[in-house]
Formats: structure tokens, C-alpha cells, sequence
């Protein structure tokens, strides 16, 4: 099955597995971390991007998640290009 979001859909897929610092594995009923892996027309976030979704936002099948680009939080920014964001020390790194 092919599914292709409309204007401002995003579909994610659940990031498996969530580890603290210790080693412990972090599970939910329904995961706020999502990767992208297909956009609609207008959305701002891209296909790879990690995001974070409010709790109860979006439609789960198939084992995917659809939501409105609106209920995405924030980007999950790894190594790379520095933006305005709060690290998660608690560090603030602005630029």
C-alpha cells in the first residue's frame, strides 16, 4: 500500500526503541517520537526529520502514524547545523 499525505499531513513511523543514559528501555502505548517518511504539499519538515508529536495527536494504522503538522512539537535536531533550540543538558545554545 501507497500512501501520500495531502497538504498538511505528515506520516511518521514509531522510532522503536528509546534507551536512557543507563541502558534502560523506554516504551509508551503510543510513541511522541516519530521519524518522517512521507509529506504532504505545504509542510515545513522534511522526510528523515525526527520529530516529537503531542500524546493523543494523529491516526495510527498499519503500524504509521498521520498528523497534522500542526501537533508536531519540535525537531529532533542530532549533529549537524546549529539552530535556535534548547539542548537537552539544559544548556541554551542560540545563535
Amino acid at each position: 500500500m501507497i500512501i501520500k499525505p495531502l497538504f498538511d499531513r505528515v506520516l511518521c513511523e514509531p522510532i522503536k526503541e528509546r534507551k536512557t543514559e543507563s541502558g534502560f528501555v523506554l516504551q509508551s502505548d503510543k510513541p511522541e517520537i516519530l521519524r518522517v517518511i512521507a509529506v504532504g504539499d505545504v509542510c515545513k519538515v522534511k522526510c528523515g526529520d525526527k520529530i516529537i508529536i503531542n500524546k493523543y495527536a494523529g491516526s495510527e494504522f498499519d503500524g504509521k502514524v498521520l498528523v497534522k503538522e500542526i501537533d508536531v512539537i519540535g525537531i529532533i535536531v542530532e549533529n549537524g547545523s546549529k539552530a535556535n533550540y534548547f539542548q537537552a543538558d539544559g544548556k541554551e545554545d542560540l545563535l
